[in-house]
């Protein structure tokens, strides 16, 4: 079992940033401005909010009167907004340093970062409830829970070139463990994302392009078509989605068969994915592109670029099949400048100033 404690430091991480930052896309593609378009008239995108002091780095919800985004620290604390329907609440977590990823248990809105910190935020006095350490070496990335009794955590220490690989199970009896990893999975730099279907089917993805499934008793390896680094997984009832690489995009589908390489033609890096059953899956990445899957094939959706200079780090498809981009100046530390666009008919409230 591992201890718990206030982490001592939060230690910035820069692998994200070094896997990112190569050969920019835009290189011989087309130009994706919402200028010169030949097809008349088309949506464009609704900025909810941009310059914020932080980058936003995870966005979720359980529908869209109850929207949770966190992301990047400026100095000042790290990004925690509320979204109840009416207005944005600006959340103070009483914490230091960036926070990587968001999920809404039964009870608690649970957050993970850098120096290892997994917090749990009262949803609706909006204080801070627990605050823990899983080890101040360690950058929590991802976090998903089959219900508040099962909640993983997955992440690395991104100052290693192997071996850093981490991810971590609650159970409120048990405390903290670490199922042990495949053998190629332990020796990847990190996982990236965790999510699931139930507590006995759970699927991890990384560096490496490493694809992990749980069963309830231990994690297999699934067999993966890319080498690359997956950053987000996520499915429905009758799919499954990952995405990553490294400047040029990649994303893979499963059917319920196997995985498959779906990425369309100048795909940027996808760095999230968001998908719900009825409704296009979504998937986003550098230069606020938004991609959306129909019938088994993604392409570009027609509002282009949500902001030029800015990159998506995640996105969240609402209950009205309407795509939510979170992102900002995700490639360099510090990470600031934080955007949120919504791709929709029914724009939400503006973020209002701090």
């Amino acid at each position: 079992m591992l201890s718990a404690s206030v982490s001592p430091s939060s230690r910035l991480v820069s692998a994200l940033l070094a896997l990112a930052a190569v050969t920019p896309w835009s290189l011989g593609c087309k130009d994706r401005t919402k200028d010169g378009d030949d097809s008349g008239e088309r949506p464009e995108w609704s900025i909810v909010g941009e310059g914020l002091p932080g980058a936003l780095l995870s966005l979720t919800g359980r529908a869209r009167d109850d929207v949770w985004t966190v992301g990047g620290d400026d100095g000042s604390g790290p990004m925690v907004l509320h979204l109840d329907g009416e207005s944005w609440v600006w959340v103070d977590p009483e914490s230091a340093g960036d926070l990587w990823w968001v999920w809404l248990g039964e009870t608690r809105v649970w957050t993970v970062g850098a120096g290892g910190r997994v917090l749990q935020l009262d949803p609706v006095d909006h204080v801070k409830v627990v605050e823990e350490s899983l080890g101040a070496e360690i950058t929590l990335f991802g976090v998903w829970g089959a219900s508040e009794d099962e909640v993983w955590v997955v992440g690395g220490d991104t100052n290693v070139t192997s071996n850093g690989a981490f991810v971590a199970r609650y159970r409120p009896a048990e405390g903290w463990d670490l199922p042990p990893l495949p053998a190629e999975a332990a020796a990847q730099v990190a996982v990236y994302k965790v999510w699931g279907r139930a507590a006995d089917e759970v699927y991890a993805v990384g560096t490496g392009g490493v694809i992990l499934r749980w069963d309830g008793l231990a994690w297999t390896s699934m067999s993966s078509p890319t080498d690359r680094t997956l950053f987000t997984v996520t499915g429905t009832e009758e799919k499954l989605y990952a995405v990553g690489s490294s400047g040029t995009g990649l994303i893979l589908q499963n059917d319920g068969v196997s995985w498959t390489d779906v990425t369309p033609e100048f795909a940027p890096q996808q760095n999230g994915v968001s998908a719900r059953a009825g409704c296009p899956a979504a998937s986003v990445g550098l230069q606020t592109v938004l991609l959306r899957e129909q019938g088994g094939v993604w392409a570009e959706d027609p509002r282009g670029v949500a902001r030029i200079g800015s990159d998506f780090h995640a996105v969240w498809v609402d209950e009205g099949c309407a795509a939510w981009g979170a992102g900002g100046n995700i490639m360099s530390f510090p990470l600031t400048d934080g955007v949120l666009a919504y791709a929709g008919d029914e724009p939400p409230p503006p973020i209002p100033a701090r």
